[in-house]
């Protein structure tokens, strides 16, 4: 049982350090990513002969404000699963409705990590729709597909 609890401790550990690291990555060297994302939303990419460049968004101010709700949700979901896991440790040894009771933050910093994902990159985190193969990480990891049944 201890076995099954510390697994789902580093798991919410491991995120919140992957969401460290990308916030921290973002914030530190902001014109790396910046720059996609004002290539997405300027949809400056796209074939010339495409009719869905109306909805392009071309001013620089909506550029930055995307980005930096980006990084917020990013941050978000390093915050909610550092919270979690550091509740779930202390909590480690406890009757099971109490370890259950304890997983609010944890669960909160998933299902973030599950709704941005989606409303961010629904192509990326559904898998397997021209999708990078690592795609699955977030799956798993937000809850999107179980493991192991």
């Amino acid at each position: 049982m201890i076995a099954i609890r510390a697994a789902k401790i580093v798991l919410v550990a491991a995120i919140a350090l992957f969401a460290s690291l990308v916030a921290f990555g973002n914030l530190t060297d902001y014109n790396t990513n910046f720059v996609f994302v004002q290539h997405v939303l300027s949809m400056d990419t796209v074939f010339p002969f495409s009719t869905i460049t109306y909805r392009a968004i071309t001013s620089p101010a909506l550029h930055h404000t995307a980005y930096a709700l980006i990084i917020a949700a990013e941050i978000t979901i390093a915050v909610l699963c550092w919270i979690g896991a550091y509740i779930l440790v202390r909590n480690l040894r406890a009757k099971a409705t109490t370890f259950n009771g304890a997983k609010t933050f944890a669960i909160l910093g998933l299902a973030y990590l599950q709704a941005a994902c989606r409303a961010m990159f629904p192509r990326l985190c559904a898998g397997g729709r021209n999708g990078a193969p690592d795609a699955d990480v977030f799956r798993h990891a937000s809850g999107d597909e179980k493991i192991g049944g």
